[in-house]
Parts: C-alpha cells; sequence; structure tokens
C-alpha cells in the first residue's frame, strides 16, 4: 500500500485515494501469498504512484475473531464482468455498478456489509514487471470495503526482511482452502468458474 493510505488505516479510517485499479469497487485488496503482495507493491508505483512513492506490504489483522466468523463472506466468479467498477468512468457510473453488484450478491444469499473474494488472472508481463507466478495460473485477492475497513482491520507494516522471510518460507494463506472453515458463500457460478480453470477448492 502507498504511504498515505497506510497512516489512515492506521488511524482507524479507510481508503481514500482513487488512483489505484480497483475492479471490485474501492477498497482494500489483500493477497493471500506475500510474493503477489511485494508484485503489487512496485507495481501500484508504476501505475499509480510514481516511482519515488513510498510503499509497504503489510500484514492485515482482524481486531475480533468472532466478528470475522460471523461476518458475510462471499466469493465472485472472475467472469462475472458486468459486476467489476471501471475507476475511470464517471462517478455516477462507478455507483451504478457497486449498486449492481450488490443486488447480485444479495440474490446468491449474501446481504452487505460483506468481504468479497475472487481469483484473479495472471498479470503476465505488462507495465514493464513480470509477474512471479506463472501464466496461466491465477492468484486470489480479498476485498474489504471501507465501514469494515474502520470496524474490524488493522495492519503492521512488514519490514523487508520479514517481507523476503515470508516469501523464503513461502507463506501463503490459499484463501480458496478458507471456504468452509470462514464460511465463504460460493455461488453455482463460481463453482463452475473454478472448475472451468482446474482449480481446486474446499
Amino acid at each position: 500500500m502507498d504511504l498515505d493510505t497506510i497512516e489512515l488505516l492506521e488511524k482507524g479510517g479507510r481508503r481514500h485515494d482513487r488512483k489505484e485499479a480497483a475492479r471490485w469497487g474501492y477498497a482494500m485488496y489483500v493477497a493471500d501469498d506475500p510474493v503477489v503482495a511485494k508484485y503489487f507493491s512496485d507495481w501500484i508505483k508504476v501505475t499509480a504512484f510514481g516511482s519515488r512513492a513510498k510503499t509497504i506490504v503489510c500484514q492485515i489483522y482482524v481486531r475480533d475473531g468472532d466478528k470475522w466468523d460471523k461476518m458475510n463472506k462471499i466469493w465472485v466468479p472472475d467472469n462475472r464482468h458486468d459486476l467489476k467498477t471501471d475507476v475511470k468512468k464517471d462517478e455516477a457510473t462507478v455507483a451504478s455498478t457497486e449498486v449492481k453488484r450488490d443486488e447480485q450478491v444479495a440474490a446468491w444469499g449474501v446481504q452487505r456489509p460483506y468481504v468479497l473474494f475472487s481469483r484473479h488472472p495472471n498479470m503476465k508481463k505488462r507495465d514493464g514487471l513480470q509477474f512471479p507466478i506463472p501464466d496461466p495460473q491465477r492468484f486470489n485477492e480479498l476485498v474489504i470495503y471501507g465501514q469494515t475497513q474502520e470496524n474490524l482491520i488493522f495492519i503492521n507494516r512488514m519490514s523487508d526482511t520479514q517481507l523476503n522471510q515470508a516469501i523464503q518460507s513461502k507463506v501463503n494463506l490459499r484463501y480458496e482452502r478458507k471456504i468452509r472453515e470462514w464460511g465463504i458463500k460460493v455461488p453455482a457460478e463460481t463453482r463452475a468458474d473454478f472448475e472451468q480453470h482446474r482449480e481446486t477448492y474446499s
């Protein structure tokens, strides 16, 4: 994350910037794999904040495990492009996609507030950076919206040494293996998306 966002979150606030890509709406996007987090820490310098910007990979925690367990959670299929947000559009269009996404998530049986999980296509080589996971392997993202950021989340900055140790140790939460444990709703469309890509989940 960029330093300004980190400082806001450390004070109990929420992400404010509108510079970064945000395909599921303005939110905090959390990787389960530190090598992916490191890639995006570098990528947002190229695509949003500039090479001189200070970005830091952070560990994300919940303040209350019981509240997290009860939190509404949905795994949305990546192929539902009609539910995604194009942050380059005008504010009315961005807002309408949020409403449409919430309506579809409700139709799947999950009400706001919720956290959203999804698989993301491989980034390959783009913007001068090589994605660290082999193509065509996809990766996970967890999307935490503003209200939940303020009420449930706290962060811890990682040093370069800590981040490199996590990468070398191949630390990975593997969200797709937390579905049953965390009570994530997986609609039939999402199951079909997993199966189409021959991916396992549990």
